[in-house]
């Protein structure tokens, strides 16, 4: 974990500080205007589905224009944060890329370290790219957690289920339905941090010697048919490691559908609970379980991050990188360093 810090904090104390810290705040001022708009969507549920129930078409029209009203404001601000992101991902990527190259230019054994032109070229952009979504899409589960399980007690606190009180059936069971699912993928999942790390080392070590072999050195097609077998055998692994954590992330996804209509069905047979009502807690808990299982439906995006950081982390002890400031001759424009 030291280590991985030690990829992301020096961005907020670089000779860029100020922008990565405010532009920053703009992206997490931003991503919370994205949240707010489930509570209005949640909301429109509940008044939709009554007018359906009571065949009220004046309402029912009322909160379709209602729904486009909210539809337009959310693509707006989603899409404003979703490009923001990019901006601030490209930035902080060129700030990491010449600080690299500021020690890495230098150093007269950088031609031993392998793959060094893939860690600065690729893997810091798939990094910054990943970690950039990543952080402010966990950011806004747990603020969208923070926000639904108060929403969800003051819908289901009147009721009983089993001689319990709904609301806390309903939070407790979606605890352990989540808990219960990342356990299961990490224990299925986590071998693909070392595939895909193995992945990415492979194909640089092919990409390292096709250069070679461009620039004059002698290579077979044996010594390439070699390098490629590797790299097919360890996809294979991938593949397969893949293929079991998507048949369970699958289930896994669909029985969390009908989960919450099998613990809300007997109040809203009875009577108790409006079409209306019954679609908003389901909404409200399917909220929930989608903020809280984040990391088990990105698990896979996950191990590739992590399989990156382990490559830079070992790329910069070999090049002997710190990155406090990004001082190094390469120029670029104003606009790419403010990332606008």
């Amino acid at each position: 974990m030291k280590h991985f810090l030690n990829l992301i904090i020096p961005f907020f104390y670089g000779d860029t500080r100020s922008y990565a810290r405010w532009y920053g705040l703009y992206l997490l001022l931003l991503s919370q205007a994205t949240t707010s708009f489930g509570y209005f969507f949640i909301q429109w549920n509940r008044r939709f589905y009554d007018a359906l129930e009571s065949k009220n078409s004046e309402m029912f029209f009322h909160e379709v224009l209602v729904f486009v009203g909210i539809t337009i404001c959310f693509v707006l601000v989603s899409s404003l944060y979703r490009y923001s992101g990019q901006q601030y991902a490209m930035s902080w990527r060129v700030w990491m890329t010449k600080s690299a190259l500021g020690t890495w230019l230098k150093d007269p054994n950088r031609g031993q370290i392998e793959g060094a032109d893939q860690r600065i070229q690729e893997d810091l952009m798939r990094f910054t790219t990943i970690f950039e979504r990543f952080f402010l899409d966990c950011f806004n589960s747990i603020i969208l957690i923070i926000i639904f399980i108060p929403m969800m007690f003051s819908l289901t606190s009147q009721y009983q289920l089993g001689g319990f009180n709904l609301a806390w059936v309903l939070t407790i069971s979606v605890i352990l339905y989540t808990g219960v699912g990342m356990l299961i993928s990490a224990k299925i999942a986590n071998p693909l941090i070392k595939v895909e790390y193995d992945n990415q080392k492979l194909e640089a070590e092919f990409r390292y010697n096709l250069v070679h072999a461009k620039d004059g050195a002698e290579k077979s097609v044996g010594f390439f048919e070699g390098l490629l077998e590797s790299i097919v055998k360890n996809y294979h692994k991938n593949y397969n490691r893949q293929k079991y954590f998507n048949i369970w992330q699958k289930a896994y996804d669909q029985f969390s559908f009908i989960y919450p209509y099998g613990l809300l069905a007997s109040h809203y047979f009875s009577g108790a609970l409006t079409l209306g009502m019954l679609m908003q807690i389901r909404s409200t808990f399917s909220r929930i379980r989608n903020s809280m299982a984040y990391l088990l439906d990105h698990y896979t995006e996950l191990t590739e991050m992590l399989a990156i950081s382990k490559r830079l982390v070992e790329f910069y002890d070999l090049a002997q990188i710190k990155f406090v400031r990004a001082e190094t001759e390469i120029t670029t424009s104003p606009s790419m360093d403010m990332g606008i």
